[in-house]
């Protein structure tokens, strides 16, 4: 498998990691000449289990595929960190995406949106909102 992967995969990979989740098109962007040859390899890691890959329910028009790490992928993270993959913080397990079909819409319910979940708004289709102010707003102070 390691023949296989790319530098560029590895940082996908690392990104996965750091984020929890990506969209094909924030994948494109990163790494990518183009959506086409992004959808291909993404399409090739899925097969090897480097990657995983979900689709949010939405209204109306069907979401973009959103990206996390496969079970390869994260053992991949945890050997080039020297840790084994237990003491990673990566688990398979469901992610949680709230879906509404503008920011507006969304507003009215921020008070009920789960911490450490994903928000994705169709009106901004290749922007994922992760709930989690440490990551975002930095360490709480004590």
């Amino acid at each position: 498998m390691a023949g296989r992967l790319t530098e560029r995969d590895r940082l996908l990979c690392r990104l996965l990691d750091d984020h929890r989740v990506l969209t094909t098109a924030q994948v494109a962007e990163v790494g990518f000449t183009g959506g086409r040859r992004a959808r291909m390899r993404l399409s090739e890691l899925y097969a090897l289990d480097i990657l995983d890959r979900f689709r949010p329910q939405a209204w109306g028009s069907p979401s973009p595929f959103h990206w996390v790490l496969g079970s390869l992928g994260a053992a991949l993270i945890a050997a080039e960190a020297g840790i084994d993959l237990a003491d990673l913080s990566w688990r398979r397990s469901l992610v949680y995406v709230s879906c509404f079909p503008s920011r507006d819409e969304m507003r009215k319910y921020l008070h009920q949106i789960a911490w450490e979940t994903e928000v994705w708004c169709a009106d901004n289709p290749t922007h994922l909102i992760h709930f989690n102010g440490e990551r975002f707003l930095g360490p709480y102070e004590d």
